[in-house]
């Protein structure tokens, strides 16, 4: 369907640009492909760029390990809380009325 309606665009833009009485243009006959390449050359060269940019990337750095004293600390949670959060990687973790985990299990949803 895709190709019929640029077939049928192709033929209806050369008909008004190049059939009708005076429509002729020869800027547009010789700028449209020049612009079409350009466009091109521009996209592919930008492609390769980021391609070379990126090569060596590694998109998953590791972070460092914080400290299980650190963690405890800032989010002021008990010893079974932080091992609950360290063992396991979906947990869930009820919270009293000032925001701090009281306690937490492991979720019987997820990985």
């Amino acid at each position: 369907m895709t190709l019929v309606a640029w077939i049928l665009g192709l033929q209806a833009g050369w008909e008004r640009l190049y059939l009708q009485r005076n429509a002729f243009d020869p800027f547009i006959l010789a700028a449209l492909p020049i612009i079409a390449l350009l466009c091109g050359l521009l996209l592919i060269g930008w492609a390769e760029y980021n391609r070379a940019r990126f090569a060596d990337a590694d998109r998953r750095l590791r972070r460092s390990d914080v400290a299980d004293a650190a963690v405890r600390a800032r989010v002021q949670a008990s010893e079974q809380v932080m091992h609950a959060l360290r063992r396991h990687r979906v947990v869930t973790v009820r919270m009293d009325g000032q925001a701090r985990p009281v306690s937490a299990w492991r979720s019987q949803r997820g990985p």
